[in-house]
Formats: C-alpha cells, sequence, structure tokens
C-alpha cells in the first residue's frame, strides 16, 4: 500500500506539466502491485490513521469493477 500523498502528489504533478486541470492531467495511468502485502509502516500509528492515510481512502480510488484480470 501506498501513502494516499504519493498518489495526489502524481496528479498535482501530472496537471501542471500537462497544464490540464482533471484527474491526472488527462494521462492514462496503470498502477500495479500485490495488493495483498503488508500495510506500509506509519511512525507513530493509531488506528485510526490507518483508513486516513492509506491510498484507499484517497479521492483517486476506483472502485473494484474498474480492474480487470490481465492474462
Amino acid at each position: 500500500m501506498a501513502h494516499k500523498r504519493a498518489l495526489e502528489a502524481l496528479d498535482r504533478t501530472l496537471q501542471d506539466i500537462r497544464e490540464r486541470n482533471c484527474l491526472m492531467g488527462g494521462v492514462a495511468v496503470l498502477l500495479a502491485g500485490d495488493f495483498r502485502q503488508t500495510l506500509p509502516v506509519i511512525p507513530r500509528f493509531r488506528d485510526r490513521h490507518l483508513q486516513t492515510n492509506l491510498m484507499l481512502a484517497s479521492r483517486h480510488r476506483i472502485s473494484g469493477d474498474t480492474f480487470k484480470k490481465l492474462r
């Protein structure tokens, strides 16, 4: 899992470079990884911080219906 701010920083950077104020600057972004991996280490972690600091809580969250298995 990535910290949600990493994805948000990528979004802002692409919007700035492409000079377009739409999601990811209008660029198609493919993210991949092992979604069963362990959670990130968050200093001074509290349970309430989990949901707010993970990428899944980001405004860029995509529904599971969007994902397709690649063969």
